[in-house]
């Protein structure tokens, strides 16, 4: 039924095993699947890109929930994975805009990019602290989130750190002598509350100050951190710039956190940072230079915030490694050579508020063979996974 627009209810019926790959992709007016609790596995992209499906529910009866099986179902308010499933895909649930998600503790294995820009208040975890940690997790099973905050039966993780001034302290963090807890939950965060080392900032960049009053950050300095925390001030002045080559051809940084409050990266800011593998791109950006990200070759997956214009020339070219591209609303533009060289990119999802997308955007990406457009796009419209302009039906890839 892959690409059946005339489709808008599926009742599939009990005693089914499987849903193939691909079984319903791309049925764009599809609101509603029925999946029976006899189903054990849900294949590759069986449910991918079905925009207007507005809820999801995974049976207990389910093993394995295939590799973008319901990526891209952007109406998604309502999401239940039961417990039984044992692995959840890459980027399975790529892009739903469920707030929130709850993961049972049967699962033993999360994919690369599973639960990718979902949005999710927070995640429910039906299990313990530790039973958390012992699940096989791709580094970034969540990327697009600025936070993964998950509540374990036991605790909680990830929680983003806010200050009150004028309480007594409960913990120093950073210098502060107020009351910390976390904005997303409410918990008062205590020395026994785990938080990831990579709350702390990183230190020792180089900096120069603006006219405005804010600071860019030059060069590494004397910092050393391999997963490199950008720091929201330095010495008062609050970073808004990342500045031109301030990384170029650094060949240790392994991840890349950007706070809120940074507008602008500059000009091949992390031009061959061969070893980079994850960055997060805040949505306070608005702008990204020529060649920022070109030839990291490590980085396998990015977000890009739709409070970003346009993709200048050669962001991303030659990053060879490059498989997950997520292309938020809001974006217009996509420049020549943006993605060239791309080699891993097999797809890739063009959102409503693209206008324009250069003819060497996706130039020598010889593994993009899928291309989808968001049917609200005016401007530009998928056929048969080609890229081509709505008015005039020219081909642009």
């Amino acid at each position: 039924f892959s690409g059946c627009k005339s489709l808008t209810k599926v009742e599939l019926p009990e005693g089914l095993l499987h849903i193939e790959n691909y079984a319903f992709q791309n049925c764009q007016n599809l609101e509603e699947a029925d999946i029976p609790s006899s189903v054990t596995e849900i294949g590759e992209r069986a449910f991918a890109f079905c925009r207007k499906l507005k809820s999801i529910s995974v049976p207990a009866g389910v093993r394995v929930v295939g590799d973008y099986a319901f990526a891209y179902c952007n109406a998604v308010t309502t999401l239940t994975i039961a417990s039984g499933v044992e692995e959840i895909g890459v980027n399975s649930f790529a892009c739903v805009s469920a707030s929130e998600i709850t993961i049972p503790a049967t699962v033993k294995k999360i994919g690369s990019g599973a639960f990718s820009t979902v949005y999710a208040d927070y995640f429910v975890y039906e299990g313990t602290v530790a039973e958390w940690s012992a699940i096989d997790k791709a580094d970034d099973w969540y990327s697009g989130m600025e936070y993964m905050h998950i509540r374990c039966t036991d605790g909680t993780l990830g929680h983003k750190e806010t200050v009150v001034p004028g309480k007594e302290p409960t913990k120093i963090h950073d210098g502060y002598t107020s009351h910390v807890y976390c904005a997303l939950c409410g918990d008062v965060i205590s020395e026994s509350t785990v938080i990831p080392a990579t709350w702390e900032e990183s230190t020792g960049f180089e900096y120069t100050v603006l006219s405005d009053g804010t600071c860019a950050i030059t060069g590494m300095g004397t910092c050393t951190d391999t997963e490199m925390i950008i720091p929201k001030a330095i010495n008062g002045y609050t970073v808004s710039t990342i500045g031109e080559e301030a990384f170029y051809n650094n060949t240790s940084i392994e991840v890349v956190y950007i706070p809120d409050g940074v507008t602008k990266i500059e000009a091949r800011a992390f031009y061959g940072c061969a070893l980079l593998t994850e960055v997060h791109i805040p949505e306070t950006v608005t702008s990204i230079g020529e060649t920022v990200f070109y030839r990291c070759t490590a980085l396998e997956s990015i977000t890009v915030p739709g409070s970003i214009y346009g993709l200048e020339s050669n962001v991303f070219a030659e990053c060879t490694a490059l498989s997950s591209v997520t292309l938020c609303e809001g974006i217009k533009e996509i420049g020549g050579n943006a993605f060239d060289g791309c080699i891993s990119l097999t797809e890739i999802y063009i959102p409503a508020s693209v206008t324009s997308v250069n003819s060497l955007a996706f130039s020598n990406c010889s593994a993009l063979t899928y291309i989808d457009v968001s049917d609200e796009n005016l401007y530009l419209m998928d056929m048969d996974g080609v890229l081509v302009t709505s008015q005039s039906g020219r081909l642009i890839r």
